[in-house]
């Protein structure tokens, strides 16, 4: 990509650094630190705190802070045999070290130091240097013997201008991470209270739908209760009126019965007066009367039987017709109230649906500095 290996160390190095950063932008949630091993303890675990303190923090120095500055331990003299064993190696990485010195003085440095000042340079490239580059510590620090005084510094100051560009547009790229934040989080509200609002207006109408139906089944149980009194009262009179009916014809039938005891009688006196000659003819007489008077109590007790069961059913018709009204306009009333509940619930769950399918598109969206950010990492 045109970088020097120095830059690619600083910037993989500010990568793992503001990883958690970057994640925290999507998940919106606190992540567990990264134990980055190239810091000391003291620059670890500072994801929990604010974005200033964030970058504040990344290019503090990795040296212990307890140690003096005044003598930079940028050429630390080794002992004999590493020396001499180092400096027959070629010169491949000399900017390895460059993480020891992000924020020492521009100081020059003597290319020998006091052997009795640190014990050894294996802790200082230990805790500046990556994981992968602690086994080449010697080499490192015999490399850096070799180099010239004046290009050192001019190395060491071009990288600490491309870290500090570095860490300003991260610095930006956070600020607009976190006004993306607040934005989403304010829209999020707002749509969290209009979802609380409309479920509050919809539990209203379905209170209201509710009162109605109640109203509405009470109406109809009174009309049937109505309808099925009168039905009743009709079934009441018809049935009176059939019992006068055949009262009426049994009266009939009882007069029709004394006449003909009566006519019987008279017929009894003229059979006395005329004696024997009109024995005959009574007998023929009382046989005839005999034979009318069975067939015309058949005729009676037809005639009832039959205006008993025209009547009967007669009042079976109409109350069967009545029922059948009743029903058919209670049906028809509650198919009107179903379906008319039933295209507003469906309007409304189309409406849930809709905003739903909103909400998650919002939600899904994904801001540009996240893309950004991702570049830096790369």
């Amino acid at each position: 990509n045109g970088l020097t290996p120095s830059q690619d160390a600083a910037d993989s190095s500010i990568g793992a650094l503001l990883q958690p950063t970057s994640s925290a932008g999507h998940d919106l949630s606190p992540q567990p630190s990264i134990d980055v091993p190239s810091l000391p303890k003291e620059d670890r675990g500072f994801e929990s705190e604010t974005d200033t303190e964030e970058f504040e923090k990344v290019g503090q120095s990795p040296v212990d802070p307890n140690l003096p500055l005044e003598n930079p331990p940028c050429l630390i003299q080794t002992s004999d045999k590493s020396s001499s064993q180092q400096s027959s190696t070629p010169s491949v990485h000399p900017e390895k070290e460059v993480c020891c010195f992000a924020h020492l003085p521009e100081t020059p440095c003597s290319p020998v130091a006091p052997a009795g000042e640190f014990a050894s340079t294996d802790f200082y490239i230990d805790e500046s240097l990556p994981p992968s580059r602690t086994g080449s510590v010697d080499t490192v620090s015999a490399e850096h013997i070799l180099f010239p005084e004046s290009v050192a510094v001019s190395q060491l100051r071009a990288e600490i201008k491309e870290k500090d560009t570095l860490i300003k547009l991260l610095q930006e790229n956070l600020g607009s991470v976190s006004s993306q934040e607040s934005l989403t989080m304010s829209t999020m509200k707002k749509i969290t209270n209009l979802a609380v609002t409309g479920a509050k207006q919809w539990r209203e109408e379905l209170s209201t739908l509710r009162s109605c139906m109640v109203e509405n089944s009470k109406d109809m149980r009174e009309n049937f209760e109505e309808l099925r009194r009168e039905a009743l009262e009709r079934i009441t009179l018809l049935q009176q009126h059939h019992e006068e009916t055949i009262a009426n014809l049994k009266k009939m039938l009882h007069e029709r019965e004394q006449n003909l005891a009566m006519a019987k009688e008279e017929l009894d006196r003229v059979e006395a007066k005329e004696g024997v000659l009109m024995a005959e003819l009574q007998a023929k007489q009382t046989q005839a009367l005999e034979e009318l008077s069975s067939k015309m109590r058949c005729e009676a007790e037809l005639e009832l039987a039959r205006q008993v069961t025209e009547l009967q059913a007669e009042a079976q018709t109409r109350l069967e017709q009545t029922l059948n009204n009743a029903e058919a306009e209670r049906k028809a009333a509650i198919k009107e109230v179903t379906d008319r509940l039933n295209r507003e619930h469906r309007l409304e769950l189309e409406g849930l649906r809709s905003r739903f399918k909103m909400v998650h598109a919002s939600q899904m969206e994904r801001s540009p500095s996240d893309t950004s950010l991702e570049k830096i990492e790369y």
